[in-house]
């Protein structure tokens, strides 16, 4: 059943920065780890019934506006909602319009899950969520990967309250999983914390912004052969 929504922010606006000014500028670089590493993790899913919506600055410039809307056509799970917020009611209504208007169920129950523009999921990524969310209100995939893309170096993680959380509500009391950090969201509900099995995500460290570094994450080093890992992932190189 399709009433699984994964909410990736794109590029909401941001005051501090010009992310689309310069050669190379942010919103390219992020346009280009999106298409090598998320947008086919999920095109690879063992589960297709999902819709994955993406947080869209309706400001955008055209070149990347019109190459999005090209994705939009191309694969049927990808939506692009246009707001200026990731939280908030406003924005939860316009979230649930567009889901409603896409769906093709009739069920009240609705699973959301967050993700980011540069991570990317395991291929039984949301066949894993359904099988085990069960009754709670919240799962959180806590085993994963961080890749520095740059040196190669990869982090064996588990992060029981870490970002790759899943969020079990209704239409007409919609618990949104970016109401709040991660952390608090996995902390303050009734959340089953799943640490078994292949790692479920791999977080991109690519150096972009304070908080992207190797040196700030939970983890382990370990050993990863990519070839393996790209079956599993689908990214590409």
């Amino acid at each position: 059943m399709d009433n699984h929504i994964v909410i990736v922010p794109f590029n909401l606006p941001n005051n501090s920065i010009s992310i689309y000014e310069g050669k190379n500028c942010w919103m390219d670089r992020r346009m280009n780890l999106f298409k090598t590493y998320t947008l086919p993790s999920f095109n690879n899913q063992s589960d297709k019934e999902f819709h994955l919506i993406i947080l869209l600055d309706p400001n955008t410039p055209k070149k990347y506006l019109n190459e999005l809307k090209n994705l939009e056509k191309l694969y049927d799970f990808f939506h692009i909602l246009y707001t200026l917020e990731s939280k908030g009611k406003q924005y939860e209504n316009q979230l649930l319009e567009l889901y409603i208007k896409k769906r093709k169920n009739n069920s009240n129950i609705i699973l959301s899950s967050r993700c980011d523009n540069d991570d990317s999921i395991h291929t039984y990524y949301i066949e894993t969520i359904k099988q085990n969310i069960g009754n709670f209100p919240v799962l959180s995939l806590a085993k994963g990967l961080y890749w520095d893309v740059n040196s190669n170096i990869f982090l064996d993680s588990i992060f029981p309250t870490g970002p790759f959380l899943t969020a079990q509500s209704t239409l007409d009391n919609f618990l949104n999983p970016r109401y709040d950090n991660h952390h608090d969201v996995i902390k303050n509900n009734k959340s089953k914390i799943l640490t078994e099995g292949f790692p479920m995500w791999i977080q991109i460290i690519h150096g972009e912004n304070l908080w992207n570094r190797l040196d700030r994450m939970p983890g382990t080093p370990c050993k990863v052969n990519i070839e393996e890992l790209k079956e599993h992932f689908n990214f590409i190189l």
